[in-house]
């Protein structure tokens, strides 16, 4: 089960997940690396994102990281024609080091709920592909 652990928050800007059977340390150290280079090339055509910048902020002591980004896109739609979209988000990703490891991504001013959960998604899914066991040729 891939997203095992995420939930929606109450008012659908945050997003829960948690990492069972996985050190705390690694789990800090992938969600850093997913958020400093995320994929917005997905296969659905209204996830694909082009990004124009991206500030990340991390804070080890205190277990937070800030994300800034700004992102367009053109959208194509059957009868109307192509739409130039830009977004500027915010959000903050804050990590629990218990048993297991958790972390809670929320926006960090106003936010569209579904912007955050697909972020969070993408996010914590990247993480997770980070974490996996990888498998030498020798074992295949």
């Amino acid at each position: 089960m891939l997203l095992g652990g995420m939930v929606a928050g109450a008012s659908g800007c945050s997003v829960q997940a948690s990492f069972p059977c996985h050190d705390s340390k690694r789990v800090w150290t992938a969600l850093v690396a997913a958020a400093r280079t995320p994929a917005y090339d997905g296969p659905d055509p209204l996830e694909r994102w082009t990004l124009e910048s991206s500030t990340v902020l991390v804070d080890d002591a205190v277990g937070r990281i800030e994300i800034h980004r700004r992102l367009h896109r053109l959208r194509h739609q059957p009868t109307r024609a192509p739409r130039l979209e830009r977004r500027a988000e915010h959000w903050i990703v804050e990590f629990v080091y218990v048993d297991p490891p958790t972390a809670t991504f929320r926006a960090g001013g106003p936010g569209v709920p579904s912007h955050v959960q697909a972020e969070a998604r993408r996010l914590f899914e990247d993480a997770r592909m980070l974490l996996a066991p990888t498998v030498s040729p020798s074992e295949r």
